[in-house]
């Protein structure tokens, strides 16, 4: 089975540039340990892999091809394979000088600045009506294979933030795709990344024909109906699929109200009714599937080492053990630290894992926590997920709640503004007085409250049954562990402050100044009860996408501060 994960200090931008640096022999080892067999590094095909005919591509690609090879070169030891992840034929700037030369393979433009790259990107994709287009993205993938043999598989998205076909963000219901030569031929979506998929396996083929092509479905709702019958149909027989294990669903909250699933998750526990289809259409053609998850965090709570909803992750690798699966890639470029969470889904998977739930939690909490009472162990991880079940989800909450900065953003009195508030994974200028309306998604503001009050609830009672368990024991898993329960604890302590205060914000009045007072002495325990537990572990608060800490020992003593500066002198509740 493959079992593919990566490292948190992996840069997804400057991932060949900077994986020599990344992929240390330690690095591996600790990997190996966690129980993962392969590493996935993004791959841009005009900067790594040289063409004769193009020299103004791929100029440092000595240095990062040199560097591919040495992680499979540091792998090798401890099992760890190569994996490449790409989405080619990636596009270039709209400006680039490469397409005044040639014209011929000029596709779509695509203007956007989703917050992924660096900066904005204008990009222009290379056209596969273009006959030198397909030449070219067929002698990328055969000569990265030729140049760096141990790459094990190749994992490809063939709809994304980035502009690299035509189709790439033109899907159904979008009127003609704007590229004249695709236009010509009667192009479509779906044809278009099948086409894709085969020219790359046919440059593969040049090379090493037992190579896995691994498709990522990500998003391909938006070419075709699920599963994308046409899409399979029209692919090499030995294309594999990756699918997404929690996108594409409906799901019903402990309150009764139904919600899409519609991302990455750990209070879900899947496959959803998309996964379940793809799965069922590719095994009957004879393809292997993998599975699309995260397993050590995911955007309900990003800024975290880990969220240890061990029953949910047990649940997870029980489903995926009958679906008969052939691997998983277990994040994405963030939610990759190793932890308890990583250890525990591939000992789930394992082929001696107990069939019944109550034990396999119990071994794990035996060997994990060496000396503590099993029964509490197992009590805290089953509060903790049942916690989740009152996560609020949705996109829009997910992408623009304060859940990952809470803890870190000002508390001061007075009215919301007309601004919104800014995106939450990515470090963007923070203000407590910022509406966070757009947030809300399906829910209203009474229902977002009402699910993080009992989020919280459950999530303290759940700490204090692992503190206890914890009492008197030492070792990095109990001091890893501890912060990460403790870190959420207070994040969602915050945010459900966060919401209180939204309350008394969206229509301030004088009089809410002492219900705003009481609400910010809570703040301020929790800031302060926050500052040695991350002064203590700098995994925490840090965020992974996007290169930052959104809470630090600075920030919150700052926020301590300026608390302690404005509830001097105001009477005591």
């Amino acid at each position: 089975m493959l079992r593919v994960f990566r490292s948190p200090k992996a840069h997804f931008e400057h991932d060949a540039e900077f994986a020599d640096r990344v992929y240390t022999p330690e690095t591996m080892r600790e990997l190996a340990a966690a129980g993962f067999n392969a590493v996935w590094i993004r791959v841009k095909g005009f900067e790594v892999v040289p063409n004769p005919k193009y020299p103004e591509l791929g100029k440092d690609s000595a240095r990062l091809l040199r560097n591919l090879n040495l992680v499979a070169e540091r792998g090798a030891p401890y099992g760890v394979k190569l994996v490449v992840y790409c989405q080619e034929p990636l596009g270039l700037n709209q400006d680039d000088p490469f397409w005044e030369k040639h014209p011929e393979m000029a596709g779509a433009e695509w203007g956007y600045n989703y917050g992924s790259a660096e900066h904005p990107e204008y990009m222009r994709a290379f056209c596969m009506s273009s006959e030198p287009v397909r030449e070219y993205l067929a002698d990328t993938m055969g000569t990265l294979l030729r140049e760096v043999p141990g790459i094990a598989a190749v994992i490809t998205i063939t709809f994304s933030e980035f502009q690299a076909h035509c189709f790439s963000h033109h899907g159904r219901g979008r009127g003609p795709i704007p590229c004249a030569r695709c236009l010509e031929q009667g192009r479509t979506a779906a044809d278009t990344v099948a086409d894709v998929l085969n020219t790359m396996r046919q440059g593969m083929d040049r090379v090493n024909p037992a190579t896995p092509l691994i498709a990522w479905n990500w998003s391909w709702v938006g070419f075709e109906d699920d599963p994308q019958p046409s899409v399979l149909a029209a692919l090499d027989p030995r294309i594999e699929i990756l699918a997404d294990f929690e996108r594409g669903d409906v799901k019903v909250d402990p309150f009764g109200k139904q919600v899409d699933q519609n991302e990455y998750s750990l209070s879900y526990i899947g496959p959803t009714r998309r996964f379940r289809l793809i799965r069922d259409l590719a095994h009957e053609q004879g393809r292997p599937v993998h599975a699309k998850l995260q397993v050590g965090t995911t955007h309900e709570i990003a800024t975290v080492s880990n969220l240890p909803l061990i029953p949910n992750l047990y649940r997870k690798t029980r489903n995926f053990r009958e679906l008969q699966l052939a691997g998983f890639m277990g994040c994405w470029n963030f939610g990759n630290e190793p932890s308890l969470n990583t250890r525990a889904f591939n000992r789930f998977l394992g082929e001696d894992c107990p069939a019944t739930e109550a034990t396999a939690l119990r071994e794990l909490a035996l060997a994990e926590f060496p000396g503590a009472d099993a029964t509490t162990v197992v009590a805290a991880w089953q509060a903790f997920s049942q916690a989740f079940d009152y996560y609020p989800f949705s996109i829009p909450f997910l992408y623009m709640a304060p859940t990952n900065y809470a803890l870190a953003l000002p508390v001061r009195p007075g009215p919301l503004h007309a601004d919104r508030i800014k995106r939450s994974w990515l470090m963007d200028p923070r203000d407590d007085r910022d509406d966070p309306a757009c947030c809300f998604g399906p829910y209203t503001a009474e229902e977002i409250r009402e699910r993080v009050e009992r989020l919280c609830e459950l999530w303290q009672e759940g700490l204090a049954l692992f503190e206890t368990a914890m009492a008197g024991l030492s070792g990095r898993t109990v001091r890893e562990e501890l912060s990460a329960a403790r870190t959420i604890g207070l994040s969602l302590r915050s945010l459900r402050n966060y919401f209180r205060l939204y309350f008394l914000k969206r229509d301030w009045r004088d009089e809410h100044q002492p219900a705003f007072l009481s609400i910010a002495r809570d703040e301020l325990a929790a800031v302060e009860a926050a500052i040695p537990v991350y002064e203590g572990d700098p995994r925490q608060g840090f965020h992974i996408e996007g290169h930052g800490y959104m809470v630090s020992p600075e920030l919150l003593r700052a926020k301590r501060d300026e608390l302690v500066a404005m509830l001097a002198g105001t009477p005591a509740s």
